[in-house]
């Protein structure tokens, strides 16, 4: 089946797992068991100049000179200065893992990511005060480009994304964030809340799985809900998992490349931004959420091919996990695995 064939059926199915997020202002609850980490790591503060003058000033521009709403509880919102162009990220479905990763690859690449000035928690939300770096997003800018600029910017574009891969890992092998520590994806279960680190791609694709194998008692057990057609369609993505999720390389991943998270300016990538669900995953990891998060834009399907090398077989597995079984809400997107 045509991969636009497959997405086409894919949308048929609604999306509704982004209605389910985290906030800090509550206590998240414990990870599953198949969420736990598997891996040993010294736990670190992700708080960067989080003390002095740089929280009291983000806060204060927050209040007084940014562009946000009254009533707005979170997002992000640029600030009103003529001198410096500044942007702060906050509240409710934001992640201080942003500022983590934004310095790991301005460090370790030539790619341009907006600077981090200050990354902190406040009253239990999470505040980064970042470079807010000028260009309009390829989503807005593409159609206007010329035939030669495009075909720079998929140029480009494939660079960017090998020198992201390319990031030296310091535990190879294993699934984490940055920092080698807690990984954060609100499409995955329990992802808003975080989930591993994990030592080997067996054990994130346990996660994945939620744990589900096949001689887990809600396939083997006669006296389960569940009808034979669903057992039989949950043990057909099982298999599948074996066959194709296994020997990749772990590399860093965007994880949540699309056009609007890539700027432009005369012709030419000028920054990749957004990367707060960004970590070491599996290698085919970047292409199928690229294609998935923007199923709805033929355009974007068909450019990230060039972009990015694809991965057909993993591609169809994460189309048949997503759209019933295991999804962010859980079986048929209702029902918890847990």
């Amino acid at each position: 089946m045509k991969l636009l064939e497959i997405l086409k059926k894919w949308r048929k199915f609604p999306y509704l797992e982004n209605d389910f997020i985290f906030h800090p202002q509550f206590d998240p609850p414990p990870p599953p068991e198949y969420g736990k980490p598997t891996i040993d790591v010294p736990s670190i503060s992700r708080e960067y100049n989080g003390s002095g003058f740089l929280r009291i000033f983000t806060l204060w521009a927050l209040e007084y000179c940014s562009t946000k709403p009254k009533d707005c509880q979170g997002g992000w919102v640029p600030l009103k200065f003529p001198f410096h162009k500044l942007a702060i990220k906050y509240g409710a479905g934001r992640n201080i893992i942003e500022a983590v990763n934004l310095r790991l690859v301005a460090s370790e690449t030539s790619i341009r990511v907006p600077k981090v000035y200050s990354a902190f928690m406040h009253e239990r939300e999470p505040y980064i005060l970042m470079e807010l770096i000028d260009g309009v997003s390829l989503r807005d800018g593409w159609s206007v480009c010329t035939n030669d600029e495009k075909d720079y910017i998929i140029l480009q574009l494939k660079g960017i994304f090998e020198e992201l891969r390319n990031i030296p890992h310091p535990m190879p092998g294993a699934i984490a964030a940055g920092d080698m520590q807690t990984l954060f994806d609100p499409r995955l279960r329990h992802g808003s809340y975080g989930f591993g680190p994990f030592a080997n791609e067996e054990d994130f694709n346990n996660f994945i799985l939620c744990g589900v194998h096949e001689d887990s008692p809600i396939l083997t057990n006669p006296e389960t809900s569940l009808d034979t057609q669903t057992k039989s369609e949950i043990k057909e993505v099982i298999t599948r998992q074996k066959m194709v999720n296994h020997g990749h390389k772990v590399c860093f991943t965007h994880g949540d490349v699309n056009p609007g998270n890539i700027l432009i300016k005369g012709g030419k990538v000028v920054a990749l931004i957004d990367f707060e669900l960004a970590g070491f995953y599996p290698e085919y990891w970047e292409y199928v959420n690229a294609i998935i998060v923007m199923s709805h834009d033929e355009f974007w399907v068909t450019e990230v091919g060039q972009c990015l090398t694809p991965y057909p077989e993993e591609f169809y597995f994460e189309i048949l996990r997503r759209m019933k079984h295991f999804s962010r809400r859980g079986l048929y997107r209702v029902y918890p695995w847990e």
